[in-house]
C-alpha cells in the first residue's frame, strides 16, 4: 500500500545526495535569503514553516495551505534600500496570492513574487542590470491523516532585462513540506502545538540563461524544521476572546552552502481578536568574504497587526476576516561597514480570508 509519508522521506534521502553534491553560490540571495515580503513572518523573527494562515506562507511550508481558511487572498509589498550600493532609489519587492481549501480534496494557492529593480540602472559597462525577477509558485497540499498534510510547490523563475543579449537565468525548481497540529481542548483554554518541515529546492534544480555561451546556477537548497505554540483562554468580553499568544521557533539550514543557518524565535500576542503585536530574534551565520564582514547577524524583530472581523463587528452573517500587518526594520546588518543597514524595509501585508 502506498504511504505518502515514506515516499516523502525517501525523495528527501536521495535528493539529499545532490544537494551535498552542488554548491549555492548566491543566485537570487535577494528574493530567497534576505527579508521577504510578509510583514507578520518578518515580525516573528523572518519565517517559520510552521505558521498557516494566508497564501505565502506555502513559501516557508507548501503544506501550510492546508490550514488555511476555505477562501483566502494576499498582497504584499516590500521596500529594500539600494540593493547594490548604486545610488539611494528603494527595490520593491511584492507579493500577490490567492488560496482555496478543499478540504477533503486538498488545497491549492498561487503566489507571484515580483522584485523590481531601478528602471535607471541598466548598464555598467559590460553589466546589464536585471529590470525584475519573477516567481510564479504553484502549490497543492493534502490532508493525509487527520492533521497532518503534506505540500508540494512547482515553481517557475524568471529573469527579465532591460538590455538583452539574451535573457536571464530561467527554469523550474520545487519544494515539498511536512506539517502536523495538535488541537488541544481544555475547560479554560484552548491550546496547538504545530510543527513543521519543509525543503526550498528540494532537488536543486539547475537554471539557465540563455546566450550564446550557456551560462547555469542553483538557487539555495533550504531545509526549514520549525514549531509553534498557540495558548488561549476562553474568556470572552461580548463575542470576542480577550487574548490569544503565539510562540515560534525554526532553524534553518542552507544545505548546498557552509554558510547562511539560521535561528529564530518570535512572539505574537493578540487582544479582542482585532489588534496584534509581534517580536521576534533571529541569529544567523554569514559567509565573511571581507575583513570586514560579521560572522554572525543577530537582530531583533517587531511588528503589529490589526484585523477587522466582520462578522463579529457587524452582525451579518458573513465570515470575512481582513488583515493589516506592518514591520519596518533595519536592512540587515551583513557587513559592517555596509551603509544599507542604515536604511529601513518597511513592509505591508493586506489578507482576506472567507470560511465556509
Amino acid at each position: 500500500m502506498f504511504n505518502p509519508v515514506k515516499f516523502c522521506i525517501a525523495i528527501i534521502l536521495i535528493s539529499s545526495l545532490s544537494i551535498n553534491a552542488q554548491i549555492y553560490r548566491g543566485l537570487s540571495e535577494v528574493m530567497f535569503l534576505m527579508t521577504q515580503p510578509n510583514a507578520r513572518a518578518e515580525a516573528l523573527g523572518g519565517g517559520n514553516a510552521a505558521l498557516s494562515g494566508s497564501p505565502f506562507m506555502s513559501f516557508y511550508n507548501p503544506a501550510a495551505s492546508s490550514f488555511s481558511g476555505a477562501v483566502t487572498a494576499e498582497a504584499s509589498h516590500l521596500e529594500f534600500p539600494f540593493l547594490f550600493g548604486w545610488g539611494g532609489d528603494k527595490k520593491n519587492y511584492e507579493t500577490y496570492g490567492i488560496g482555496v481549501n478543499m478540504e477533503q480534496f486538498g488545497a491549492f494557492s498561487f503566489n507571484y513574487l515580483q522584485l523590481t529593480f531601478d528602471p535607471n540602472l541598466v548598464n555598467h559597462g559590460d553589466w546589464i542590470s536585471i529590470a525584475s525577477t519573477g516567481i510564479f509558485m504553484m502549490n497543492y497540499s493534502y490532508p493525509v491523516l487527520r492533521d497532518f498534510s503534506v505540500g508540494v510547490n512547482a515553481n517557475y523563475y524568471e529573469e527579465n532585462k532591460t538590455l538583452d543579449r539574451g535573457t536571464g537565468f530561467k527554469g523550474w525548481y520545487y519544494d515539498l513540506g511536512l506539517m502536523k497540529k495538535f488541537n488541544m481542548k481544555y475547560e479554560t483554554s484552548e491550546q496547538n502545538l504545530c510543527l513543521g518541515l519543509s525543503f526550498l529546492n528540494l532537488l536543486n534544480s539547475k537554471v539557465s540563461q540563455t546566450l550564446s555561451t550557456k551560462i547555469y546556477g542553483r538557487f539555495p537548497s533550504t531545509m526549514r524544521l520549525a514549531a509553534s505554540y498557540e495558548f488561549q483562554p476562553v474568556n470572552k468580553i461580548s463575542d470576542f476572546r480577550t487574548i490569544k499568544a503565539l510562540l515560534t521557533a525554526e532553524y534553518r539550514d542552507l544545505l548546498n552552502s557552509r554558510y547562511r543557518t539560521q535561528f529564530q524565535l518570535g512572539t505574537e500576542v493578540t487582544f479582542l481578536e482585532m489588534f496584534v503585536l509581534r517580536g521576534g530574534f533571529h541569529s544567523e551565520e554569514l559567509n565573511n568574504w571581507y575583513s570586514t564582514a560579521s560572522s554572525r547577524l543577530n537582530q531583533l524583530t517587531y511588528g503589529f497587526g490589526i484585523a477587522a472581523p466582520v462578522k463579529k463587528l457587524s452582525g451579518v452573517n458573513i465570515p470575512l476576516n481582513i488583515k493589516f500587518d506592518y514591520t519596518s526594520l533595519p536592512f540587515p546588518e551583513y557587513y559592517v561597514d555596509d551603509p544599507r543597514h542604515e536604511y529601513d524595509c518597511p513592509i505591508y501585508t493586506m489578507s482576506v480570508s472567507y470560511s465556509i
